[in-house]
């Protein structure tokens, strides 16, 4: 298994998000059947589920950069791959 992996990322990610909604039914802070639900739902997250720009938020809060740098992450690699800069309003 790739434990450093995109996958195993969101896995993770999700895993915390189900235990968190865990801990809110057992303080009583949301309902048992709600719990249930959202607990089954992260189950089932893919990375191929996320949008782009959730893995973008992701990956900027994992290397500790701003938006503003991670464009200019994105724009150096386009260029690299011969794409062309689009720019943003």
């Amino acid at each position: 298994m790739d434990y450093l992996s995109d996958e195993a990322y969101v896995r993770y990610k999700a895993k915390i998000e189900a235990a968190v909604v865990r801990v809110f039914e057992k303080q009583g802070i949301i309902k048992k059947e709600l719990c249930d639900e959202i607990v089954a739902a992260t189950s089932s997250i893919t990375v191929e589920g996320v949008c782009e720009e959730d893995i973008d938020k992701i990956v900027a809060e994992l290397y500790g950069i701003t938006d503003e740098e991670l464009d200019e992450v994105k724009k150096t690699l386009g260029g690299l791959k011969g794409e062309e800069a689009s720019k943003k309003e």
